[in-house]
């Protein structure tokens, strides 16, 4: 989901960062492998129907809703870390980094649009919707991105410890909502309540990129106490999805054992550098065989559909990459 910009590092007293090869490789690679597997729990959590009141059998719901649910958090630490500079963050910059994202989610509406598939609501209605990803359900996320983008700026012009007392500020926060559902703003919509970076500690997760918490949770910790921390929590935001705090110490636990764990597999960089288009392209059709496949086994269905999600979202970055050259698919769909 996450365009990956080229980094910049910041060398100054205040942060000092290992820039050797050999670290800036490991670097590279762990990122490609959180990403990876964020969007492989994306494609999952997607293989159905995506309203939670449905009831599922229980292999469906851990296939699809248990362990999946730190995909968007890992997706906005990655962006914390790779947008991560020492010097303010320049207006070019800022504008760069949401056409990135921009460019690609407007090219996916269009086309789903011009196909029928994903239909436009009514045109006075279209500008708030492409405001607000709300043309297609899982599209939330691009305005929650740029909104990280724009944190970016202002945290690029904060001292190190302003950013601690925010990320604090945002984790006491993520605590008390679960006890005091008074101070959530969004509590009675579920359509402003995922989009809202301090209800569901959007913001939080960007950053802990930036701050590189994860890794040095990472660095600091045995990779099975880090296990044992995301298997402790997640069956607490399982039971009651509205205790934030617990998929946020599931989520950071899961991307921090993956900065450091040495699993590579078949594919890892590929689905990294194309998650974008990923994200933006299988979901319809998902659904679409979500449809035709529903009286099928769970354990046999929702693999197939996300495969198929997968395949159909490649095919086209290739198709794509071979029409118009790498960068421009790049640019324009993200692929």
């Amino acid at each position: 989901m996450v365009a990956r910009p080229i980094p910049q590092f910041d060398t100054s007293a205040e942060v000092q960062l290992d820039t050797s090869a050999e670290v800036q490789h490991e670097r590279v690679v762990a990122i490609d492998r959180i990403k990876a597997c964020a969007i492989v729990a994306v494609l999952l959590m997607h293989a159905g129907p995506m309203r939670f009141g449905i009831p599922v059998v229980p292999v469906e719901f851990w296939l699809r809703r248990g362990w999946t649910i730190f995909h968007v958090p890992a997706f906005l630490i990655v962006a914390g870390t790779l947008y991560r500079q020492g010097t303010p963050m320049s207006a070019a910059t800022f504008m760069r980094r949401t056409a990135r994202v921009v460019v690609p989610y407007l090219s996916a509406v269009a086309l789903w649009a011009a196909i029928g598939i994903v239909p436009l609501p009514p045109w006075p209605q279209v500008p708030g919707a492409l405001l607000l990803g709300a043309t297609y359900g899982i599209y939330y996320f691009v305005p929650v991105l740029v909104g990280c983008i724009a944190l970016g700026w202002l945290a690029s012009r904060l001292p190190a410890y302003a950013l601690w007392v925010l990320l604090a500020g945002l984790l006491a926060y993520a605590c008390v909502e679960r006890f005091v559902p008074a101070v959530m703003m969004s509590a009675d919509s579920v359509f402003w309540r995922v989009r809202d970076p301090l209800v569901q500690f959007w913001f939080g997760y960007f950053l802990c990129g930036w701050l590189a918490v994860p890794q040095s949770l990472g660095t600091r910790l045995p990779r099975w106490v880090l296990m044992a921390v995301a298997l402790a929590a997640l069956p607490f935001y399982v039971i009651d999805n509205t205790w934030v705090f617990m998929r946020v110490v599931y989520s950071v636990a899961v991307v921090a054992w993956l900065w450091v764990t040495p699993i590579r597999f078949p594919g890892m960089r590929l689905l990294s550098e194309t998650s974008l288009a990923i994200y933006l392209l299988h979901a319809p059709v998902q659904d679409a065989l979500a449809a035709r496949l529903w009286i099928w086994p769970a354990a046999a269905r929702v693999p197939l559909i996300a495969i198929v999600g997968c395949f159909v979202s490649l095919a086209f970055c290739l198709f794509a990459s071979q029409v118009v050259g790498r960068e421009r698919a790049r640019f324009w769909f993200g692929a």
